[in-house]
């Protein structure tokens, strides 16, 4: 007689044509989600995080693009590649790459960025024009300059030079945008290029026309300025204002010195500053401290028991 079948091992059910085709495919599957994943990095190595959103951006302060590019001059290396003025403003890319990232490379204007890097992403002082103008976000992360770009237009055969004009401003709407600048509200440049918020809302044309100039000293970095009075002809100071005004006419280069405590009562009240005046970094320490060093002079300096002074 026949013993009966025993069934099938583990190692046996595996070989079942039913099990095995669900497992080809969920392999299949496996292996395409690897391959997809490894061409995805493969296209973003090397690229900044932030081309990965392709949030293209237009940076609409730079100078407008040139109709004609007739006069300038290939160049075969690229502009990324020039560290000089003269030859950026002379040429035009001319690598053999159309486009990268959807950013147009080939026959593009170079671009000279004041002298100081273009970008966040390398040292470059050069850079094609609509690689700049649409490639925050995509080509890389952020401008490490906006200000001073230039690029060349043609005047017959020679390049002439274009930046963005700077206009004496006329009221707050002629001031650059402070979101460019990473302000808010408007912004005055100065004379060293710095940017100023110089109002956080609108100020009327007749208020701004009493606001002292930009970079006037006495405007602060951030500073919001309110309505300014009109401020009217100078008045000369009377002669009882002088003397705090201006310094004496002897000899005399301490005249803008808070004077010195004389008598021993004057600074009795004094804390004895054991570590000297010169470690305070208070203004309430400071002024409420004398020098408690053992040294009583250095190089003919006082120094013991002289009160300290705020600077």
């Amino acid at each position: 007689s026949k013993l009966p079948q025993q069934p099938a091992r583990g190692g046996e059910r595996g070989s079942d044509p039913r099990t095995r085709a669900p497992m080809a495919a969920l392999l299949a599957l496996l292996v395409a989600s690897l391959l997809a994943l490894c061409a995805a990095s493969g296209a973003l190595r090397g690229r900044p995080a932030a081309a990965r959103k392709l949030q293209q951006k237009e940076a609409w302060w730079m100078p407008p693009k040139p109709a004609d590019l007739s006069c300038l001059m290939y160049y075969p290396a690229g502009c990324f590649t020039i560290r000089n003025k003269d030859t950026c403003l002379w040429s035009k890319d001319g690598r053999d790459k159309v486009a990268w990232n959807g950013l147009k490379i080939y026959a593009e204007p170079c671009v000279w960025c004041g002298g100081k890097r273009c970008t966040n992403n390398n040292t470059n002082l050069c850079e094609p024009y609509d690689f700049l103008y649409h490639g925050e976000g995509v080509g890389f992360h952020s401008f490490a300059n906006t200000l001073d770009f230039e690029v060349s237009k043609c005047s017959g055969t020679r390049p002439v030079p274009i930046s963005v004009p700077k206009v004496k401003p006329v009221g707050c709407s002629a001031y650059t945008a402070c979101a460019s600048q990473g302000l808010q509200g408007s912004c005055c440049p100065t004379a060293d290029n710095m940017m100023l918020a110089c109002c956080a809302s609108p100020l009327t044309e007749s208020a701004l026309t009493a606001l002292p100039a930009a970079d006037d000293k006495a405007v602060a970095v951030g500073a919001t300025l309110a309505a300014a009075p009109a401020l009217g002809a100078p008045v000369a100071p009377s002669p009882a204002e002088l003397p705090s005004a201006v310094p004496p006419s002897h000899e005399n280069d301490t005249w803008w010195q808070t004077p010195q405590p004389t008598s021993q009562a004057a600074t009795d009240c004094l804390m004895d500053h054991w570590f000297g005046c010169p470690v305070i970094i208070s203004r309430e320490v400071c002024l409420g401290s004398r020098d408690g060093r053992l040294n009583k002079t250095y190089h003919g300096l006082k120094i013991r028991g002289q009160p300290c002074v705020w600077c």
